[in-house]
């Protein structure tokens, strides 16, 4: 119960991707690959068959970020994720450990704390498209939804996650993505060469997720002129 509690602070917060599997998955995988990756999960009576959360959002988050934003920081996205997460913690959530998207490995300016992206295919939420445009494509969403923080508890996973298997993108639209990446990896500053390159990850009904005006362009700008309302 305490953990539907959770999800529903996180969506009045405008975080509406909650999406739950077990963190050995994660873990197995980059115990063979790159350990540091490995969430450590000595703390939990459950090791690695406790249940972690993915928590993300979809152009949703915007009218409560705009709202709610610090302005005076760096990056106040990322701020708010921080708070609206901290801040929908219940006192009875089992104990529990917090990795957000933003943070990075010690001695790191660019190493995650968190690979998003490989728990994001491991844990069956969005297809990791590590050859055409290195997006997670969700078969709703599209490319157009974001991977925030995971929540590692203290409670056993019973349900049953399993990887994406396939691209939800035709390949008609996974080449045009290919080669809007390779457009934009020979003008990397021109910030709208990337937001080509993932409109041009399409499908059937994805262009009802694409973020507003204001939205797209913080995202790829974070400059804070656009942070208003469309």
């Amino acid at each position: 119960m305490s953990v539907n509690k959770f999800k529903h602070a996180l969506q009045n917060n405008g975080l509406d991707i909650f999406h739950s599997f077990c963190v050995g998955s994660y873990n197995d995988f980059f115990a063979g690959y790159d350990t540091s990756f490995v969430l450590n999960t000595s703390w939990s009576k459950y090791k690695d068959k406790s249940l972690a959360i993915i928590i993300g959002n979809t152009k949703q988050i915007w009218p409560h970020f705009v709202k709610n934003c610090d302005k005076t920081i760096y990056n106040p996205l990322d701020k708010y994720v921080v708070d609206a997460v901290q801040d929908s913690i219940t006192s009875d959530m089992p104990a529990h450990k917090l990795y957000f998207s933003h943070q990075r490995m010690p001695m790191s300016q660019f190493k995650p704390m968190v690979s998003m992206q490989h728990a994001s295919h491991l844990s069956g939420l969005a297809f990791y498209d590590n050859k055409n445009s290195y997006l997670c494509i969700h078969k709703e969403y599209g490319p157009w939804f974001a991977l925030r923080c995971i929540v590692v508890l203290e409670e056993e996973y019973t349900g049953n996650s399993a990887p994406c298997q396939e691209n939800p993108c035709s390949l008609d639209a996974q080449l045009s993505t290919k080669l809007a990446l390779e457009k934009a990896m020979q003008n990397q500053d021109d910030w709208r060469e990337w937001i080509k390159m993932r409109e041009a990850c399409k499908l059937n009904n994805s262009d009802e997720w694409k973020y507003g005006t204001n939205q797209l362009y913080y995202h790829y700008t974070l400059d804070k002129k656009y942070i208003e309302l469309d």
